[in-house]
């Protein structure tokens, strides 16, 4: 048996952090009347652009399968928070909107972000969550241009130690 890792990784951290905020927004809106939106909806929400966006597209913004974000707008679609209307611009495609139902829900999510941060900046500081964004934002860029400066060749193998997945 393994022993947990006492420093998690900083992806594990960052992942952790992730899950937490999309499970508080989720929270957040459920408390709303909004209790049909997930944590895992936060794909669709995160990657739809106010004009509308192919599916395709949002799933590829948000790195995960065309088949994954299908379930996910049709769910939010029987819900109301999405509409699928054609693509002026191309007929045979559909574009993916917000409905008004849709943008209050990403209304409260914005208003709860906001909240959170300034709670976080209560008990952490405005120095510390200032130094935070800025390193996590040189770290952002580095990965996008690592990523970028590997083009279509195939990415290197990561493994991961089995304490470093454990919560």
């Amino acid at each position: 048996m393994s022993t947990p890792n006492p420093h998690p990784s900083i992806w594990v951290l960052l992942d952790q952090a992730y899950r937490s905020v999309n499970r508080l927004l989720a929270r957040n809106l459920a408390e709303s009347g909004h209790s049909a939106v997930r944590a895992s909806h936060g794909p669709v929400f995160e990657n739809i652009a106010p004009s509308g966006s192919h599916v395709t597209d949002m799933a590829n913004r948000a790195g995960i399968t065309k088949q994954s974000m299908s379930q996910f707008v049709r769910e939010l679609e029987q819900h109301g928070y999405l509409a699928r209307r054609p693509d002026p611009a191309d007929g045979r495609a559909q574009l993916v909107l917000l409905t008004a139902k849709g943008r209050r829900a990403v209304s409260i999510a914005f208003d709860g972000l906001q909240q959170l941060q300034r709670h976080v900046e209560q008990t952490i500081g405005n120095r510390e969550v200032e130094l935070l964004h800025k390193l996590l934002a040189e770290l952002a860029n580095y990965l996008a241009g690592y990523e970028a400066s590997l083009g279509s060749r195939t990415a290197p193998r990561i493994s991961f130690k089995s304490h470093d997945l454990e919560p």
